[in-house]
């Protein structure tokens, strides 16, 4: 069986801070929790869904940074990469 993957996850900005993205991503905490997976993500390391993350228990375990100015951005631009340990059912 393939493992589940939740891709791209956006909230429109009329939505933020409401509710949605978190309830996502917590859609797959039992599953992952019963089946004791860690979940994985990267996201973008000073935007606001960093902090949404590191409330669900995520924690980052690395970081590539890439020159935009090179691809005709401009700076740098870095993403990290964050894990959630499964919780044991004896923990929550």
């Amino acid at each position: 069986m393939r493992d589940p993957v939740l891709q791209n996850l956006g909230t429109l900005p009329s939505y933020e801070r409401e509710g949605a993205a978190s309830s996502l991503v917590r859609w797959v905490f039992d599953r992952a929790d019963r089946e004791d997976t860690i979940v994985y993500l990267d996201t973008d390391a000073h935007g606001h869904a960093r902090l949404m993350y590191e409330r669900l228990g995520f924690v980052k375990v690395g970081e590539t940074s890439f020159d935009l100015e090179k691809y005709g951005g401009n700076g740098a631009h870095t993403h990290i990469a964050m894990v959630r340990e499964p919780v044991k059912k004896s923990q929550q």
